[in-house]
């Protein structure tokens, strides 16, 4: 929790945020709220039916407004029961295969400190109304009940049965992403047998049935994301049709997307956070679990069911712009940490001393590449987005009739802008951008120049507006970004 606040420290709420969640929650009544939450059956296949989410913003806008930092602090709790969850995981994995106390604790460590550290997580904390935390938690809280069973090899009671529906219905109120919990207990289920799969079975078809919305299957009978007609929605935040491409960016990436200045990049890949390090180690985890599933170890064959449906689910990602694609691969690195937990505890067990150094070596570099990312994570996009977020209610709220230049800022979908107004994206490095601004300064219409960074000394830009954000991060540990400023300017001498 410790780790979670550091890094959130002084974030801002996004536009998201505000618009999609605390001003309708403000809005709606909490009978209202309370109705959808309870409802037992979706309204339709939604990506965004959060009722769960709602209630939140609802109560904490009533208690607290619109500051953001209880808002940070309630997730960094819920991000402490999921890294709990997730290091029981870890040390029970490895104790299935290894049968060694020692390891079990080194798995546990490795496991918690490359998930926390993840670029994927980080990017998903960022933003509140991103609630893959929670339901990420009621999935392995709906598991870790459910594999208790099985490992103490009795069958899942009724009264276990009813918490682990309750869990999952909470799941599924806050993120459609946690609707993967029937599959998966379905799944592993079938590798058992007698009266325990019979149970476990019935529990993950209750599941099965609060995810469909029944009142509309004789117009959609189908999920968006096994529409294969061509005619599935292209809406950006919504699941698309399954494909390649989805799959593709989200596994290999698509190189830089997103900078500063062009000074800081944000990887949208698992191949650009996991590789080669944690990769190396989570493949040498999968080759472990792999075979004690087949020799019919329960965690490993949950472990490895979670990694198949997790990979399976990237290719439904939302068409999004790259800048923001990443958090998508939050759950992904559930199992890939636990697998990389197991193999750096084999090492340990099989090589010893240098096993240890071979474990260490790979777990330090992926460590320090974490890190890494995290914190260009929070020096672009954190800022960027509240930036982009303020600067477009300004623009919209403020100005009329007036072509605004946004040089060297990002161009990430959000906000829409007065009619009446031109949005024109430029790049300060391009040897026409001052030709362009001089043509554009000619015009009769006003002129608007947004930067992302200080306008230099010298400019002759007069100032208009500042919009600066500035916390004790920057103060600690310096910013080459220039403390993350952002400027709106007008043209003089026009």
């Amino acid at each position: 929790m410790l780790f979670a606040s550091f890094w959130l420290f002084d974030q801002r709420m996004y536009d998201d945020d505000y618009g999609r969640w605390l001003v309708p929650a403000r809005e709606l009544g909490y009978g209202v709220v309370m109705g959808d939450l309870l409802r037992p059956f979706p309204p339709d296949w939604g990506f965004l039916h959060r009722p769960a989410l709602l209630l939140w913003f609802k109560s904490f806008g009533d208690a607290f407004g619109d500051g953001a930092a209880p808002y940070f602090a309630l997730k960094s709790g819920v991000f402490a029961v999921l890294v709990g969850l997730l290091t029981w995981g870890g040390a029970h994995l490895a104790w299935e295969t290894t049968r060694s106390r020692a390891a079990s604790l080194l798995a546990a460590a490795a496991t918690t400190v490359l998930f926390t550290t993840a670029e994927p997580v980080f990017a998903s904390l960022l933003w509140l109304s991103d609630m893959e935390t929670a339901a990420q938690c009621a999935v392995l809280a709906a598991s870790a009940l459910y594999l208790r069973h099985v490992l103490e090899g009795r069958e899942l009671t009724v009264r276990s049965g009813a918490w682990v529906v309750l869990i999952a219905f909470v799941g599924f109120k806050l993120k459609a992403t946690a609707k993967m919990l029937p599959l998966l207990l379905g799944g592993h289920a079938l590798t058992l047998s007698g009266a325990p799969r019979r149970r476990a079975l019935w529990i993950a078809g209750v599941l099965l049935a609060l995810c469909v919305p029944w009142t509309l299957l004789g117009t959609h009978p189908l999920p968006p994301i096994v529409d294969f007609s061509g005619g599935g929605t292209t809406e950006a935040f919504y699941w698309q049709p399954a494909n390649a491409t989805s799959w593709s960016r989200l596994l290999v990436g698509a190189g830089a997307a997103s900078s500063l200045r062009g000074t800081a990049t944000v990887p949208t890949g698992l191949l650009e956070t996991w590789a080669p390090f944690g990769l190396a180690l989570s493949l040498g985890g999968l080759v472990i679990a792999s075979r004690a599933a087949i020799r019919g170890a329960p965690l490993a064959r949950f472990t490895v069911l979670l990694l198949g449906l997790h990979l399976c689910s990237l290719g439904t990602a939302p068409d999004i712009p790259e800048v923001l694609l990443g958090r998508y691969l939050f759950g992904l690195h559930l199992p890939l940490a636990l697998l990389a937990g197991l193999a750096s505890a084999a090492l340990v067990v099989r090589w010893r001393g240098a096993g240890a150094a071979a474990a260490a070596l790979l777990l330090v570099t992926q460590l320090v590449l974490n890190v890494g990312q995290s914190s260009v994570r929070k020096r672009t996009q954190g800022c960027q987005i509240t930036v982009a977020d303020r600067t477009s209610e300004y623009l919209a709220n403020e100005i009329r009739g007036s072509n605004v230049v946004l040089l060297d800022v990002p161009d990430l979908a959000y906000g829409s802008p007065h009619p009446s107004n031109s949005l024109i994206f430029l790049s300060g490095a391009a040897p026409d951008t001052n030709a362009h601004l001089q043509a554009l300064a000619g015009q009769a219409r006003p002129l608007l120049l947004v930067t992302a960074a200080p306008i230099p000394s010298g400019s002759p830009w007069a100032l208009k507006e500042r919009i600066a954000q500035e916390s004790a991060y920057w103060r600690l540990f310096g910013d080459p970004l220039g403390r993350c400023e952002r400027n709106v300017h007008e043209l003089a001498g026009r």
